[in-house]
């Protein structure tokens, strides 16, 4: 006896509908884990914290679980890890997290019960993660010496100590999710210096390079960032030409990039035929140089065109390596929602601003963050019309230690849930 054709496709199909159904469980039970702290544990963080390491491309184990990508939609913890999230979800083991003994520097993340839990030294945060009482512990700063208990292995060094310059920048930095990506909160949005007015090439690069230099990993870019349509992809050959010769850690940096747009001379116009988004995207990859577009977004909504077949677009993308990952730029939430009924996003970026508050007031920061994609607000200070009011709004101003530019910048990245 042997199983018939349509049989097994029956029997793949409830596999494949079951493996969906596991993944969602999982990614929402270790979203609730990594939200008990603040700021939430990164993937990295937690995937060291229960010790599944990475991966040869050094992506975490818990950034595939978590990931929306077409690509990693079987990808979901095994039997063993599946029950030591269930552990920690249901309070039957507690989770700590210590303080980075260097500002922005990974923190150390531990599972435990409640004996090893009350010998915490007052520098670890603990959790019931099902809102369970925790054990009383030490009060003094003195740490556990773990390695003498051999209860686990620190794993990697901690950070030498940076000059204060750097622990400054470092401060403001903590990492924040983006898909899979652990990204720096504050990215480098490329546009002015490819649009007309723009700096000397070496002046541009110069920028780029600064803003790595102190933290920066993530940069956003766009194929029509130029100075109209005969100059398209000015800012990936300037990336491009940046990135290549910057000499820190290339492999942390996440460029985003967007199609969806036409030019008209100095104007800007959405497209979002298919054929469109399909061969700019192509074109992006090949001017970036680098491989796979990490995030590929769609620049604009195209009221002229269904949003299901742009969408159907960038999954065919997903589904060719051509992207990792999909973003959706100047969006609102019925479109989101009507967007990921065609395929996974890992950020929506809308503007957002001390000026423009009304994705946080809607309540759609919150709603994005509540399954995993990421926000991305653009013209934090006000963008190219408003950014001039930052330095002279009396509440952004009051505070002597910073500029209003420096406070508005600070307000965004404080609003995150």
């Amino acid at each position: 006896m042997t199983v018939t054709r349509a049989a097994r496709a029956l029997v793949k199909a409830v596999e494949t509908e079951a493996i969906a159904a596991q993944k969602v469980e999982y990614r929402n039970k270790i979203l609730r884990i990594q939200g008990v702290f603040a700021p939430p544990l990164s993937n990295f963080e937690l995937s060291r914290g229960f010790d599944l390491g990475d991966n040869e491309a050094g992506v975490s184990a818990i950034g595939r679980y978590v990931s929306a990508s077409g690509r990693l939609s079987r990808a979901r913890p095994d039997t063993a890890t599946r029950a030591l999230i269930d552990a920690v979800v249901d309070g039957a083991v507690l989770i700590a997290c210590q303080r980075a003994a260097v500002p922005g520097a990974k923190r150390q993340v531990l599972i435990c019960d409640a004996h090893d839990a009350s010998r915490l030294g007052a520098d670890w945060e603990l959790r019931n993660v099902s809102g369970g009482p925790v054990p009383e512990r030490r009060t003094n700063l003195q740490a556990v010496n773990w390695e003498d208990d051999e209860l686990w292995d620190m794993g990697a060094s901690p950070k030498a100590a940076a000059p204060r310059s750097a622990r400054l920048a470092e401060a403001t930095l903590t990492p924040r999710y983006l898909g899979p990506f652990d990204v720096a909160p504050v990215g480098l949005g490329c546009m002015r210096l490819s649009s007309p007015g723009r700096p000397d090439r070496q002046t541009a690069i110069s920028v780029i390079h600064a803003a790595l230099d102190c933290g920066t990993r993530l940069l956003d870019t766009a194929d029509t960032y130029a100075e109209d349509e005969h100059d398209l992809h000015h800012n990936h050959a300037l990336l491009r030409e940046a990135l290549a010769t910057w000499d820190g850690p290339r492999a942390e940096v996440v460029v985003m990039s967007k199609v969806g747009m036409l030019r008209r001379g100095p104007r800007y116009v959405p497209c979002g035929r298919p054929e469109h988004i399909v061969a700019a995207a192509r074109e992006s990859m090949e001017a970036l140089g680098q491989g796979p577009l990490s995030v590929l977004a769609l620049h604009a909504v195209d009221p002229r065109v269904p949003l299901d077949e742009t969408c159907d677009a960038l999954a065919q993308l997903v589904n060719e390596g051509i992207a990792r990952h999909i973003g959706l730029c100047n969006a609102k939430r019925d479109q989101v929602e009507q967007a990921l009924e065609t395929v996974p996003l890992v950020s929506v970026q809308n503007a957002c601003s001390p000026f423009e508050p009304k994705d946080l007031e809607s309540g759609l920061v919150a709603w994005l963050a509540s399954r995993g994609i990421a926000y991305v607000a653009h013209s934090p200070i006000g963008g190219h019309r408003r950014h001039g009011k930052a330095g002279q709004d009396p509440t952004l101003t009051s505070d002597p230690a910073m500029s209003g530019p420096q406070a508005a910048l600070a307000w965004v990245i404080g609003m995150a849930p």
